[in-house]
């Protein structure tokens, strides 16, 4: 049997429904940001202006989703700092850098400086990214994707793409907690009804997956 450490049980349960579905937004985009924000000069779009986009984001959109995921640059301690993230939504940190190489028509994710695979944690079932299709066609891979066996997903552009080309902020606003936030609860009814919770793919219930002892703590 598959087992988990008392700490990736603890993980998988703080970005989970407590049903066991994964219901996640994503917001750590970048230079594609900047692009959407202002198609034609993206490189006047400054750190303060990603960072109030952001914040907006995790406003409208956390409070419906398990968890979300935000870049360590611009968003992710901002965020906390500013108590926009609730503490019952579950945090994901991304480690790439923005953008990516390519060689012999692959595509080469580089991980930002003193990051790596080796100081991040990472332990998820079956989910799908939205990789920025709109939402009416997201909504319909979400639904063959769980019918499949997938515990849920984690969607971007495809959710809140349009706000981005809103200039007034209480505009924008307005459109992430209307029709942001409706389109998050209505990919999450749709895991909730065809998914699989995340601990099936391993055992019929979350709690035979890891066992305690007096020293648990040493693998946590």
């Amino acid at each position: 049997m598959h087992t988990l450490t008392v700490g990736k049980l603890r993980g998988l349960q703080q970005i989970a429904t407590d049903q066991g579905f994964f219901a996640m937004t994503a917001m750590d985009h970048r230079a594609s940001m900047q692009r959407m924000i202002q198609p034609s000069t993206p490189n006047l779009v400054s750190a303060q202006m990603l960072t109030a986009y952001k914040r907006d984001l995790t406003v409208a959109l956390a409070p419906v989703s398990s968890a979300v995921l935000l870049d360590p640059i611009y968003g992710a301690a901002q965020v906390i700092a500013s108590t926009d993230l609730p503490r019952s939504t579950g945090l994901l940190v991304g480690i790439e850098a923005s953008g990516y190489t390519t060689e012999g028509g692959t595509r080469i994710t580089e991980f930002l400086e003193d990051w790596s695979l080796e100081n991040a944690a990472s332990s998820a079932p079956w989910i799908l990214l939205s990789a920025g299709v709109d939402f009416d066609e997201f909504a319909i891979q979400v639904r063959i994707a769980c019918t499949a066996g997938a515990s849920g997903f984690l969607a971007g552009r495809a959710v809140w793409q349009e706000a981005m080309q809103i200039e007034s902020a209480l505009e924008r606003r307005h459109w992430l907690e209307s029709v942001a936030r409706e389109r998050v609860q209505r990919l999450a009814e749709i895991v909730g009804e065809f998914g699989q919770p995340w601990w099936k793919k391993w055992a019929a219930t979350p709690q035979e997956l890891t066992t305690t002892s007096e020293t648990w703590y040493a693998t946590y």
